[in-house]
């Protein structure tokens, strides 16, 4: 990482921690103080560790997953987004709304027939691709999905 270069790790910390304190009241909601102690040890103490905290809460802003809200005289109030919220409890991405698996599998479907691989063995994916549905198996699913992608890589399509 470059001087200067955002910390992911820190970035993805502070959204965690951020998603720890999301119960509290709106009377002392979560700030950037309550970020401190994330902060490495080659960062000195003070000015320049709050500056690299407000780095970092200012990125999460920008890509609306906090809001910042003014508070004290040092620290910033942070609130997570909707799109925040999503970030640290996933499963609300599909809260509410219809799956994406069905439409995702129709478009793998649809590419893996153009492939000019012998009629068997595109069946044989999307065999392998809709079995690992049916088992309702993550791994197997991202494994299937992976190896279909290499070869729709390979093949250009």
């Amino acid at each position: 990482m470059a001087k200067g270069d955002l910390d992911t790790a820190l970035l993805h910390r502070i959204m965690v921690v951020l998603g720890t304190l999301r119960e509290r009241s709106s009377m002392n909601p979560p700030c950037e103080g309550d970020l401190m102690h994330l902060i490495r040890d080659e960062i000195q103490p003070g000015t320049a560790a709050l500056n690299h905290i407000q780095r970092h809460t200012s990125y999460l802003a920008d890509v609306r997953l906090v809001k910042l809200i003014a508070g004290g005289m040092v620290y910033r109030n942070l609130r997570l987004t909707e799109k925040g919220q999503i970030y640290v409890q996933p499963e609300l991405a599909e809260f509410g709304e219809k799956s994406m698996l069905p439409a995702v599998l129709k478009s793998v479907e649809e590419r893996v027939a153009v492939l000019t691989y012998p009629e068997p063995q595109k069946q044989g994916m999307i065999h392998e691709l809709r079995k690992a549905v049916a088992e309702k198996a993550p791994d197997l699913i991202a494994k299937v999905l992976v190896e279909i992608g290499t070869k729709l890589i390979g093949s250009g399509a």
